[in-house]
């Protein structure tokens, strides 16, 4: 059960704006109710659709694709993408992974790339 495992948000003010409770709720409800194994295997499942429509993306690139399947290919993107970042918000508070720590990590891998990249030009 999640119940044992925090939040991973970390408030810096008193403001708990209802967006976020919202998420915090609906992440302990789907855990509770699902399980992490079984929403672990959403999140794969919602990795691979992503997968599918970048693909799409790319076999059917704008220039080359009608404005109107253009769009709804794009449209398929975003919604994807919006189920993977549902899906990791549910594995961050399983986890209890915060926003912070993730953060921490982008920061330096992104570092990381520039320094590569740089290195690469000279």
């Amino acid at each position: 059960s999640g119940d044992n495992h925090t939040t991973g948000f970390i408030v810096k003010d008193s403001k708990w704006d209802a967006k976020m409770i919202n998420r915090i709720i609906t992440n302990k409800v789907y855990i509770g109710q699902y399980g992490i194994e079984m929403q672990s295997l959403v999140a794969v499942e919602e990795l691979s659709e992503l997968q599918k429509a970048i693909t799409k993306l790319i076999r059917y690139p704008e220039k080359n694709t009608k404005p109107l399947e253009y769009k709804g290919l794009r449209s398929n993107l975003v919604g994807e993408m919006a189920d993977v970042l549902i899906v990791m918000d549910q594995m961050k508070y399983y986890y209890g992974v915060s926003d912070g720590e993730i953060n921490d990590i982008i920061q330096a891998k992104q570092e990381r790339m520039m320094k590569n990249y740089r290195e690469g030009l000279q």
